[in-house]
């Protein structure tokens, strides 16, 4: 089951990377654009949560965007509406009925520590938001 938890801009540019801004930004899927961007070369996108219902117990595969400071909600232009705790909600989902949270992988624990230049503005809280999580790999 898909659970949203709003939505949120990127840079084009950050996003594709290498790939010249004229091919992305033309791309089409069944008739429309989805990568138009902003006057900022933003480009709007969903942060969707996956929930898998499993007798064994509940799963939430990906928990959402960070919003835990203004610069970053700002910067990314994050909108909660709706949240993923409405989302689940709306299901009839409580967070006390998640059994499992699958929240980072080895390599993504390993790159947030290690971010390089590229990507130190994605891991600026990794101490508080990661660091914590590390004795949860295996």
């Amino acid at each position: 089951m898909n659970l949203s938890d709003g939505t949120h801009t990127e840079d084009g540019g950050g996003m594709f990377e290498y790939f010249p801004k004229d091919i992305w930004s033309n791309y089409k899927v069944d008739g429309r654009n989805p990568y138009r961007t902003d006057e900022h070369n933003n480009v709007l996108q969903v942060a969707n949560c996956l929930l898998i219902k499993h007798p064994d117990g509940n799963i939430l595969v990906e928990t959402g965007m960070h919003d835990k400071t203004r610069s970053y909600v700002k910067h990314h232009n994050i909108i909660k509406k709706p949240s993923l705790i409405e989302s689940m909600h709306a299901v009839g989902i409580k967070p006390l009925d998640i059994g499992i949270v699958n929240v980072i992988q080895k390599k993504e624990f390993q790159t947030a520590m290690n971010p390089g230049f590229e990507l130190e503005n994605d891991y600026f809280s990794a101490e508080k938001d990661v660091l914590p999580l590390e004795a949860f790999l295996s």
